[in-house]
């Protein structure tokens, strides 16, 4: 996928680092080769050179940070610009586990939409949901056939049509999956062109029948800048919430998709290739801009951006906790900032008055703990990572099985949060707060240029 892309892109950053001066004419060179290999991509003209003019703007006038050279942080904000291109932060798909979550799939003939829905509903399996499927296309032969064939591939409910009525087949469809006990449905749609008024028009009725919790537009992946247009008539005709981009096994245009399809204002979810039912990845931004550029040199830069960002952050966490006054995610964050000092046996080892009166099997339990601890945290929202006290009823739920835990062990990592935030008011905290501080004085002394 992308591999011509990605050998411009490289060979672009390659030049860059074996300059023997990173200069402003070096920085122009560096710029007009990434130019090249984005255009070549078919990504819009706009948006290539808004990203250049962020670069260079950005490269002439932030300061080196510690513990990289001029050349790297041109790279990283190379990376960061790409990725806001490509879609910015990353999104997670919500499933209500109170309620039966209905995915509309919409899209023009030939885009890969039948096959998706299949994707969706096996990738939904694997995530332990039970998902039904259903499809409203009377119009293209073979399409009830083919959804059928893939729902038995893959041994999900598949409703069977016995009308040319799509309200009937719409409603009666629901309710027969709902019958089987679903608690997901995927339903696809016939395909549209966006010139086509009765078909949109008959999309739009779909979508008030079934009121889905989220309609993702499919776009083929070949077509390019053509991904903005056919975005525009479909949202407005539904609300467009996701995004599916397929066929991106070796699209030419593939970049020019990806980078026009967020016109609605909705993000990408999925990418898919290939016509296997396992060919379908959660799209992540920030990673796909790593492999895009490949992943050595690129992950060296931000592996040094982290280190000094940790060393800066590490301050702030520490006056926060002695106060009290920080989150769930700052605990986690702490945590492993003190697993990279060594074991919490040594640490503690460290404190005087401490060590000895903690056992090795209470900070071999607390190691152990942590490891769940991460999961939980990262199947939270951001809400309930600040006020943690609100974590209640579905949201517990919720929580557990997004983690793959116990309903007990949320509550425990609670119950831990709180008895953190006292210790460290006590006289014990201030201990630890001390050495702490020490250590990341001694970090930032090593990564000072």
């Amino acid at each position: 996928m992308f591999e011509e892309l990605t050998e411009k892109l490289k060979g672009s950053i390659d030049k860059l680092k074996n300059r023997s001066i990173s200069d402003k004419e070096a920085l122009q060179e560096f710029i007009k080769e990434i130019q090249r290999a984005l255009l070549m991509a078919d990504v819009n003209v706009e948006k290539v050179f808004e990203l250049s003019k962020n670069i260079e703007k950005q490269a002439l006038k932030t300061s080196v940070m510690p513990g990289l050279t001029r050349k790297e942080q041109i790279i990283k904000i190379f990376y960061d610009e790409l990725t806001n291109v490509l879609g910015g932060e990353a999104v997670s798909l919500e499933i209500d586990d109170e309620k039966i979550t209905i995915f509309l799939l919409v899209g023009i003939q030939g885009a890969g939409k039948t096959s998706s829905c299949a994707k969706l509903a096996y990738y939904l399996k694997k995530k332990g949901y039970k998902p039904g499927l259903l499809s409203t296309d009377i119009y293209r032969p073979g399409a009830q056939n083919q959804l059928k064939q893939l729902s038995d591939k893959i041994s999900v409910p598949f409703f069977e049509v016995k009308s040319n009525s799509i309200p009937d087949i719409t409603k009666n469809g629901i309710q027969w999956l709902k019958e089987q006990k679903v608690n997901t449905i995927v339903v696809d749609t016939a395909g549209r062109h966006k010139e086509e008024k009765n078909l949109l028009e008959e999309m739009k009725m779909i979508s008030d029948i079934i009121k889905p919790d989220l309609t993702f537009l499919v776009i083929d992946g070949t077509i390019g800048q053509l991904a903005k247009a056919q975005a525009e008539a479909f949202h407005r005709s539904t609300q467009i919430g996701g995004l599916i981009v397929t066929k991106l096994d070796g699209a030419a245009k593939g970049g020019g998709s990806l980078a026009a399809a967020n016109v609605t204002g909705a993000k990408i979810y999925f990418l898919t290739s290939g016509e296997n039912v396992e060919r379908l990845e959660f799209y992540n931004p920030s990673k796909f801009t790593s492999q895009l550029l490949g992943m050595g040199d690129i992950q060296i830069v931000l592996d040094k951006i982290k280190e000094v960002e940790n060393i800066k952050t590490m301050k702030e966490r520490l006056n926060k906790m002695s106060k009290g006054k920080f989150t769930l995610m700052d605990l986690m964050d702490q945590v492993d900032s003190i697993q990279k000092m060594g074991s919490l046996n040594k640490v503690l080892d460290l404190i005087p008055g401490i060590g000895s009166k903690v056992s090795k099997d209470a900070v071999k339990d607390a190691e152990k703990k942590a490891k769940k601890w991460r999961f939980i945290i990262y199947s939270m929202t951001d809400d309930e990572k600040i006020n943690p006290e609100i974590i209640k009823g579905t949201r517990l739920r919720r929580i557990s099985k997004g983690s793959g835990v116990e309903d007990r062990d949320v509550k425990d990592l609670i119950k831990q949060f709180q008895s953190a935030k006292k210790l460290m008011k006590s006289n014990q905290g201030r201990k630890i707060m001390k050495m702490m501080r020490s250590q990341s004085k001694d970090l930032e002394g090593d990564d000072s240029p």
